[in-house]
């Protein structure tokens, strides 16, 4: 895994005469298109991995990848079923455990918050008494949008913040990116929501080009039972692109790639049927 980041690059791709599919008339309505898959079981059996952040959206859906190929995983999050973190959200890491041994891996829950080295240590200390080293490594801890607001504030510059809260989500960026909280279960729910039936926004049309977190999981284990993993050293990847390189499919069959049509068609100012990029 060591320099292989799920980052936003994508590269442009050609039919297979070498030329640029022509664009498709714009279309709301969108479909997958469905592909054979299945993951492998023992893809990772044996294994020792660490999920920092696993309570829900993509460190869950990481988690649950991990625990389909068969991974010992330690989940590690604040939330838990005696106390909740100041998300107040009902997720627990104790649940991230069973959803990992129920997929079949074996599921720790470890309550911890990483912003406390002692607390971090203590677990270290502890994988390496119970495990004797750590295989794979997952950073999906965030826990800002507290500090930093909703939508309408994620552009606040920083240094407009409180201090306090500015600092913190310092610390946060330093050694973590962001977790969405979206589960396997609801993403797709704000595909066909209007202003109208709540408070919240609807969603952008691009939205139907989104992923599951398990996708994202999927893309991590492609990735750590590669032999040859080492070439991914030093580039920045998407779950996309890995996608087309491993074979491996979102829940539902598809291979999403959100980056490739931003780059190929929104930042161009073109349209195109979304259908071609899932």
């Amino acid at each position: 895994m060591r320099g292989a980041y799920l980052g936003p690059k994508c590269t442009a791709l050609a039919d297979p005469r070498g030329q640029r599919r022509p664009f498709e008339a714009f279309e709301e309505s969108w479909q997958t298109r469905a592909m054979e898959w299945s993951p492998n079981r023992n893809a990772l059996r044996g294994r020792v991995a660490v999920v920092a952040g696993a309570t829900r959206g993509a460190g869950r859906g990481i988690a649950a990848a991990l625990g389909e190929a068969g991974a010992t995983l330690v989940c590690t999050g604040r939330s838990t079923r005696s106390a909740r973190s100041d998300y107040n959200r009902a997720e627990t890491i104790e649940e991230t455990a069973e959803v990992v041994t129920r997929l079949g891996g074996t599921g720790i829950a470890a309550a911890l918050d990483h912003l406390d080295p002692d607390q971090v240590k203590t677990l270290a200390e502890q994988i390496r008494t119970n495990h004797g080293h750590i295989d794979v490594l997952v950073n999906d801890i965030w826990g800002g949008e507290l500090l930093k607001g909703g939508p309408a504030e994620w552009n606040t510059p920083i240094w407009k913040h409180d201090p306090d809260k500015g600092l913190r989500i310092l610390r946060l960026a330093i050694d973590t990116h962001l977790n969405f909280g979206v589960s396997e279960e609801n993403w797709r729910d704000a595909l066909g929501r209007t202003s109208a039936d709540d408070d919240q926004p609807a969603a952008p049309a691009d939205f139907a080009l989104s992923d599951s977190p398990r996708y994202v999981g999927r893309a991590i284990v492609a990735l750590a039972s590669d032999p040859d993993r080492t070439r991914w050293n030093k580039k920045s990847v998407s779950s996309g692109e890995l996608a087309r390189e491993y074979g491996f499919t979102d829940l539902d069959g598809s291979q999403p790639d959100i980056w490739r049509y931003i780059e190929e068609i929104r930042d161009r100012g073109l349209q195109a049927n979304r259908n071609d990029y899932r």
